[in-house]
């Protein structure tokens, strides 16, 4: 029996339906195109719950600024708070899993700055989730001659490949260039 996969927080609130008060309904992760009063709606709602000003701590913007701004300058802010937002979830600030509704505005600020803004389009693909393997791809050479060592192949990890050069080079040194080494 294999393992039961856990679902990510993405996964989790992905294909959700949410109602704003502005009559508009829409689906996290599902595009959509938010009006105005949508996004007026959506800054409302983030000073309500107190989210504004921990979301633009990091920003020269102070967040009485926000809630007085004209539609120019609220549209100009978009890409900030959406930063912002990503900030937060980043650095622990707020837990993704109890804050569905922090998901919800923050979508609604994302396809509104790609729909209307013009701004990059919200990517939801589990694919890009994925952690990747890293391999370190190191080539081993002696410093006086450029002969290439290559580690046995059992040897997978970094640290075991660089042990094994370390103990390469001295004998490579005696045997080869005839040097003492001390």
């Amino acid at each position: 029996m294999g393992r039961k996969k856990k679902k990510s927080l993405i996964d989790q609130y992905h294909g959700t339906p949410v109602n704003l008060g502005t009559g508009t309904s829409f689906v996290i992760g599902e595009p959509f195109t938010p009006t105005w009063e949508d996004l007026r709606y959506a800054i409302h709602k983030l000073w309500a719950y107190e989210y504004l000003v921990p979301i633009l701590e990091h920003s020269d913007v102070p967040h009485e600024l926000v809630l007085g701004s004209n539609r120019q300058q609220i549209e100009y802010l978009v890409p900030v708070i959406l930063q912002g937002i990503n900030r937060m979830f980043d650095t622990d600030k707020v837990n993704a899993g109890n804050t569905p509704r922090l998901l919800a505005l923050a979508s609604i600020l994302a396809w509104y700055w790609h729909m209307v803004l013009r701004g990059p389009r919200p990517v939801y693909d589990p694919k890009r989730y994925k952690p990747k393997k890293i391999q370190w791809v190191i080539d081993f050479e002696c410093p006086a001659c450029h002969k290439i060592y290559y580690p046995p192949k059992r040897y997978v990890k970094a640290e075991a490949r660089c042990k094994a050069y370390l103990k390469w080079l001295p004998r490579h040194y005696r045997e080869y260039h005839k040097w003492e080494v001390k």
